[in-house]
């Protein structure tokens, strides 16, 4: 096969694939076709008559329209969550105590609170613990949280009640506590 050969198959393959994509513009405009052969042979669409031409009989195409939600359904899920009452959360760190010594070498100090009532899974309520001022965990479920490489000294805790948007709903008081750890400097 010549070269010449290879590049009329690829100008044959591009034309079919040109001639399908105007046939598609053509539908989408819905305008009138017409088709017919010249002397070598070329099949031709065009949207212009020719005297040998004939009308290409072309489907219209089907199309959809969409049934009307309601405005009601298309509230967001954070929408629906204010709609949830908010609970008259009560929060209270109950260990450690405030003003306690807290003896521990690894630097562990483990946080626990009474929440009343429990916290509303409707609306994703969750917890978050502050330790001087930083919030340090992603909002959880579980009232008790063990903080590790608490580094010695005079710390203050403080539980929050968050929303699904971090909101804060309500927060303990703030408790204070010593941890005292081994001096590894000589």
């Amino acid at each position: 096969m010549r070269v010449a050969d290879y590049v009329g198959l690829a100008y044959a393959s591009v034309m079919k694939y040109a001639l399908l994509l105007l046939c598609g513009v053509l539908v989408s405009a819905q305008a009138e076709v017409y088709r017919w052969v010249d002397n070598s042979g070329t099949v031709i669409y065009s949207d212009q008559p020719h005297q040998d031409a004939e009308l290409v009989d072309i489907e219209t195409s089907t199309s959809y329209t969409p049934v009307a939600i309601p405005e009601q359904a298309l509230s967001s899920t954070e929408d629906v969550q204010e709609e949830i009452e908010v609970p008259a959360y009560q929060i209270k760190i109950v260990s450690p105590e405030n003003d306690i010594s807290i003896r521990g070498n690894a630097g562990t100090v483990t946080i626990s609170v009474d929440v009343a009532p429990e916290l509303n899974v409707d609306r994703a309520d969750q917890l978050t613990v502050t330790l001087d001022g930083q919030t340090l965990s992603e909002p959880q479920s579980s009232t008790s949280f063990t903080l590790t490489n608490i580094e010695r000294g005079t710390h203050t805790a403080q539980v929050s009640i968050v929303d699904k948007s971090n909101k804060t709903l309500q927060s303990s008081q703030i408790v204070t506590f010593h941890l005292q750890r081994h001096s590894t400097a000589q």
